[in-house]
This record gives C-alpha cells, structure tokens and sequence, in this order.
C-alpha cells in the first residue's frame, strides 16, 4: 500500500510545507497540455506527490466550488477540476516552493 493510501485526508491536508517533487509538477503540466489529456494519467501523475495530493485536495474542496460532499480522492478531484483547474495550481506550487528554496533565485 502507498503512502498515499496510508495517509487521511486530514494528513494531506496538513502537507502545506512538504516540497512537491519538480517532476511530478513537470508531468502533470505535460499531461494538461496534450490535445486529449488523460483524467487518470494526470491523476496518477499526482498521487506520485502526496504533498501535491493534499493541496489539490484542499482546492476541490474549498468554497469556491461549494460541494455538498467532501471530495476525498484524488480521483475525483482530477474530473471535478479539470485539466486547466488542476495544472494552473499544480504550477503555482511548484513556482512558489521553488522561490522559498535558499540559494535558488528566479531568472
């Protein structure tokens, strides 16, 4: 079992200053730019980060969307979302760990 799967919503969550891996971030955006992007590779793409899981979680579920039910899987927030929805946050956390990162300077 992953430590994903492991983990609770509430853990995930709680993941705000865990790193998101570069690569994770890179994919997730490859898959949001192919003409027919894959729900269930981008998905997949994320469960690969927990700390990206918890944050894309926290977005499904915030007011902004108004749910009657929590969503609690990463796949069902890849759907609820959408490719754009989900790629244009992905994109922000990684820019923002990578600006909080000591010795790393932008362009």
């Amino acid at each position: 079992m992953s430590a994903v799967t492991m983990m609770s919503l509430g853990g995930l969550v709680a993941l705000d200053r865990v790193p998101s891996l570069p690569g994770a971030a890179i994919r997730v955006i490859e898959i949001a730019q192919q003409s027919d992007p894959d729900i269930a590779d981008m998905a997949q793409a994320i469960r690969a980060d927990p700390a990206m899981v918890g944050r894309i979680l926290k977005f499904a579920n915030s007011a902004l969307f108004g749910l009657r039910s929590r969503c609690t899987t990463i796949e069902a927030a890849v759907p609820l979302l959408g490719t754009k929805l989900v790629r244009t946050p992905v994109l922000g956390f990684s820019l923002a760990q990578q600006s909080r990162i000591p010795g790393v300077s932008g362009p």
